[in-house]
């Protein structure tokens, strides 16, 4: 039983406790960011939102915050406004009342909320760059580079998630009897 008690206890810690390099995290910022530009552009521009008023507004805010955390400027708090613009966007326009292409981002919304409890502003950041010119000011050494360890750790589990529910969703008698690659074979 100590055996178990042992390893559960140092897992716990190095879960708590840890800190690794911020770089990867900083590098999962960006590309999450320049994602949701890229492929999320499209059904948020503001000609297919504009008869809704929240949702303009909305959008355009989150968009703002997602230039904040593409270039890692004031991180902190542009993730915030990010995950608070874009949760009302993917729960309340696409949940709540139903626009069919406000509810499609899942994995993103949860991404960003990660990023926004995770530390991700610490590397590859203007606020990295202002924090290493006011050190060097200082006559000081700049803050180290590091994040909690749990941050790597959450965002393995989202993309566990995302594995085992393609896996779970390939599981239904209608793949399993190929009718589903029948189809994309045909319509494709």
């Amino acid at each position: 039983m100590s055996q178990i008690t042992a390893f559960v206890r140092k897992h716990a810690e190095r879960f708590a406790f840890d800190e690794v390099s911020s770089r990867p995290l900083g590098l999962v910022r960006i590309l999450v960011a320049t994602d949701i530009l890229f492929e999320f552009v499209s059904p948020w521009v503001s000609h297919r939102v504009d008869d809704n008023t929240g949702l303009l507004v909305a959008t355009w805010v989150m968009f703002l915050a997602n230039w904040f955390v593409l270039f890692g400027l004031k991180t902190r708090w542009a993730t915030i406004l990010w995950m608070l613009s874009f949760g009302v966007i993917h729960l309340y326009y696409g949940r709540h009342l139903g626009l069919h292409n406000m509810q499609q981002p899942v994995q993103m919304f949860q991404l960003i909320v990660i990023l926004t409890i995770a530390p991700s502003g610490r590397s590859l950041s203007i606020d990295r760059a202002l924090e290493v010119r006011r050190a060097d000011k200082q006559g000081v050494a700049p803050p180290p580079e590091l994040t909690p360890h749990w941050a790597y750790d959450l965002i393995a589990i989202q993309i566990a998630a995302i594995y085992l529910w393609a896996g779970l969703d390939k599981t239904d008698p209608a793949w399993l009897r190929g009718e589903r690659m029948e189809h994309y074979w045909l319509y494709w």
